[in-house]
């Protein structure tokens, strides 16, 4: 594999990759790339910059989770209950022959899936791994270095970044690529002190550790009820350990479920872009009640639209946004990011055993009661009182950058590298993905959910891999036309 190391170096075993822990600095390459986060998104802007391998470069991808690697949170999972939330067939990648996935499970697998068999994550994970490995292998002039640290800050140098770790190092890069992923929710401004080192809230909901916190027959609540929550409920209510579930939200939705549907062709299709988020939905339910008796299923209008997604977001107004984020956001991710009907199966039958409630509200007040939490919610339904032995913050990626405990993004924020949106989605980006900033030239990049404010959909993997192709393409032309 082209991984190359640098005098002062040495290895550590990590499942098919070398990491290299640097012990001085780096040479200043000005045509060397910072990835910092080595999950889907990290992997997929080196994968496309691989692929292309048009001249000589070194892109440093820096991961300090080793077994998340070219998987990510999502898809380094090895539990068989969290499955994909679309069908093996429909799990492309952008640019890539549609099916690729599909083909390598036929190939790769013992199990005989179908194409429309939601299958493991972890699987993903290992195609996406296997993939990023091959061409890694294959490339002449693109070298990958691997660095198993943590980015504390990216300062700004005339032309230059230099990229610095907690343990210290620094590189000097011309260009750096955020792909932190999905950032974990803040913790509620409800949570009493209390109850926050009680030991009994978890706010990570990507840690599933509490799991060996937690005894036979204990009773979960879950703060959420989206797919994250989802994912939490199947663990739990699949376990041998008797657990019950208890999962509240503001609006108490579920999301809705996958169907296979008749792919409709879609004659005098009028969702056109316009700065008001009402005659939008107004446009939208007017061509599905004009057309749902001629074979269109509500899904199938839902899947093209997603395709239009950033160019209808971009042309409403900050007030039709932020309306949109106010009353409609909860209906649209229900409808948009939809679950195996399998993992629905399991809280549903859990429901009928008296195992699994879901409930509608938000936390007013937070106590700890002996060895148990009582949460008290409030709502539009009047008020409910849940006791409990354990909290999990599940409700999902974090949108509002201010709120990040994450020490880079603080220090970016803080150089003002970085802009919050005013819908307070994300932050500011221009249509490249470079960052829009008060200092300094515009050579840090972002995809994926840090880019939600100027394309509103980019959490899936369809999403992701197109930004990181167009990604990986700007970052070539900008080297090649300087």
């Amino acid at each position: 594999m082209h991984v190359f190391g640098q005098i002062g170096w040495y290895e550590e075993a990590t499942p098919d990759f070398v990491v290299f822990f640097v012990m001085r600095n780096f040479h200043d390459d000005m045509t060397d790339i910072a990835i910092i986060g080595g999950g889907l998104s990290g992997t997929l802007v080196a994968y496309y910059m691989l692929l292309a391998d048009r001249y000589a470069q070194t892109i440093y991808v820096f991961e300090k989770e080793p077994l998340q690697l070219a998987r990510g949170i999502a898809y380094r999972d090895s539990n068989e209950n969290h499955l994909l939330n679309v069908p093996a067939a429909a799990m492309n990648l952008y640019n890539l022959p549609s099916g690729d996935f599909y083909q390598w499970l036929q190939k790769n697998t013992s199990t005989n899936y179908s194409p429309t068999d939601f299958v493991p994550r972890n699987l993903f994970g290992s195609y996406l791994k296997e993939l990023f490995e091959r061409q890694l292998a294959k490339a002449k002039q693109v070298k990958v270095k691997v660095i198993a640290e943590e980015v504390i800050d990216i300062v700004k140098e005339e032309d230059k970044l230099s990229v610095s770790t907690r343990s210290g190092h620094s590189y000097g890069v011309a260009k750096v690529v955020l792909a932190n992923g999905i950032l974990p929710p803040a913790d509620p401004f409800t949570l009493s002190a209390d109850v926050l080192k009680s030991g009994h809230y978890q706010s990570n909901p990507w840690n599933f550790r509490y799991l060996n916190q937690i005894k036979a027959n204990q009773h979960i609540t879950l703060i959420g009820s989206g797919l994250t929550m989802l994912d939490h409920a199947v663990e739990l209510l699949n376990d041998k350990g008797n657990f019950s579930v208890t999962a509240f939200s503001r609006r108490g939705f579920l999301p809705l479920p996958h169907d296979a549907y008749e792919p409709y062709d879609f004659p005098e299709y009028s969702i056109v872009p316009g700065d008001d988020i009402g005659l939008l939905l107004r446009n939208i339910r007017a061509y599905y009640k004009k057309h749902k008796d001629k074979g269109l299923d509500w899904r199938d209008l839902i899947d093209r639209i997603r395709n239009e997604v950033p160019q209808l977001w971009r042309a409403l107004s900050n007030e039709s946004k932020k309306r949109f984020i106010r009353h409609l956001k909860p209906y649209w991710e229900i409808h948009r990011h939809r679950a195996p009907q399998r993992a629905l199966d399991v809280i549903n039958k859990a429901g009928r055993e008296g195992r699994f409630k879901l409930l509608k509200g938000s936390i007013r007040k937070t106590e700890m009661k002996g060895r148990q939490l009582v949460i008290h919610l409030g709502g539009t339904q009047g008020t409910s009182t849940i006791t409990t032995d354990y909290l999990l913050n599940s409700s999902g990626l974090q949108h509002d950058i201010s709120l990040t405990s994450d020490p880079l993004l603080k220090k970016l924020l803080e150089r003002q590298y970085m802009i919050p949106d005013q819908t307070r989605l994300g932050i500011e980006t221009d249509e490249s993905g470079a960052l829009t900033c008060n200092s300094g030239r515009k050579n840090i990049f972002a995809l994926g959910a840090l880019r939600r404010a100027s394309v509103f959909e980019c959490t899936a993997a369809k999403e992701i891999s197109q930004q990181a192709y167009l990604l990986s393409e700007q970052l070539i032309r900008s080297e090649t036309n300087p």
